[in-house]
């Protein structure tokens, strides 16, 4: 049994297995760059976990008592377009503090230099996490450049311009920096072309006595697993549908809601609300059902992990990512033999495309 459930979850996760990677670029970055890097997988994820949340326009179930069931495994792939393969970056915000207590400096202990001032081309373009190229690299400026930046910001920051040995402080310094730090590179991409995405749901649908709706509830998820060099994997989330008493054909509307965690370093949460249309045509537990919907995705991630700058010190950070939320627009279709159906659906949301199939047992 352990080794189905983790086949399962490899399928499940094949993004997550590159789960380390994925921290250890996150690690070379600052919040901003970090979102921009990480965002196809955000939106991948929100995109795929939104797939397959229904199978037809139609909540009714005729069984007496009237409740319907239905339990089956959804599998989603959604697809990483290769616009989302750049991100225009921007290091001109981060800072490189440097200890100048025991040189004596009037006034100053810690020098504080701009990315701007030790490096060149700090905006520029790079490789998103869903991108096969390499990152990007920042190179150091010169110990001449070093120098006329350090004894400019020594200045500016209190130390008086008749200081004696001013410039051969300066020099010494830009000596020290030039020595200590290395070129900034960017992480590379991760090759993340689509987000992969299996898991169970379950369905109970209620007819309301004396209401001319019908409701239907969702679960889906799996329990906390361990995962190697990842840490520990959940998933889990669920919905409420309503049918709507128009006439000729089926409507209904719905919202859901899920999370997933990955390790101690990722959590996202996708909300969805949509609509669709359609018709069953069928009798006597044969049926197939065409529907055709439109919805709004919302995905946010929070990730949480050590930033090391290039001067080797480190701090925690912890920020939140909202992916690019895009109208959904779906089509499936259903097809149901006596205690089986059969569900194929295709998805746009915004540049990102999904597909999904879904398998399972229902009774009605």
């Amino acid at each position: 049994m352990k080794k189905v459930v983790v086949l399962i979850l490899l399928a499940v996760f094949a993004v997550a297995a590159m789960g380390q990677s994925l921290e250890e670029n996150l690690e070379k970055l600052a919040e901003d760059n970090a979102t921009s890097y990480v965002r196809p997988l955000v939106t991948g994820f929100g995109v795929a976990m939104n797939s397959g949340l229904f199978k037809k326009a139609k909540t009714q179930t005729g069984l007496i008592p009237p409740i319907g069931v239905d339990l089956g495994l959804a599998a989603s792939v959604a697809l990483i377009p290769e616009t989302a393969d750049k991100y225009s970056y921007d290091l001109s915000a981060l800072e490189i503090s440097h200890d100048v207590s025991n040189l004596g400096l009037p006034g100053l202990d810690t020098l504080t230099l701009s990315f701007g001032q030790l490096y060149n081309g700090v905006q520029g373009e790079t490789a998103t996490i869903s991108s096969d190229e390499d990152g990007a690299v920042v190179g150091k400026k010169s110990r001449d450049e070093m120098q006329a930046a350090i004894r400019q910001t020594l200045i500016e920051q209190g130390v008086p311009i008749n200081t004696p040995g001013l410039d051969q402080t300066a020099a010494s310094l830009a000596e020290e920096l030039y020595n200590v730090l290395n070129d900034f590179r960017f992480p590379n991409g991760l090759n993340l072309m689509a987000v992969p995405m299996l898991v169970p749901q379950a369905n109970l649908r209620v007819r309301i006595p004396l209401l001319p709706v019908n409701l239907e509830l969702s679960l889906r998820g799996l329990p906390e697993f361990e995962l190697d060099d990842v840490g520990t994997i959940a998933i889990y989330g669920g919905g409420l549908r309503s049918s709507l008493p128009v006439p000729i054909i089926d409507v209904a509307v719905g919202a859901y809601y899920q999370l997933m965690k990955i390790g101690d370093f990722y959590e996202a949460t996708n909300m969805n609300v949509h609509a669709e249309l359609g018709k069953s045509l069928g009798a006597l537990g044969f049926s197939i059902s065409p529907y055709v919907g439109a919805g709004l995705d919302q995905t946010n991630v929070t990730l949480s992990y050590g930033f090391e700058n290039v001067d080797g010190s480190t701090q925690q950070l912890e920020f939140s990512i909202d992916g690019d939320n895009s109208l959904r627009y779906t089509a499936g279709v259903t097809l149901q033999i006596p205690f089986l159906y059969l569900n194929a659906e295709a998805a746009q949301v915004g540049d990102y495309q999904s597909a999904t199939l879904s398998l399972g047992v229902i009774f009605k």
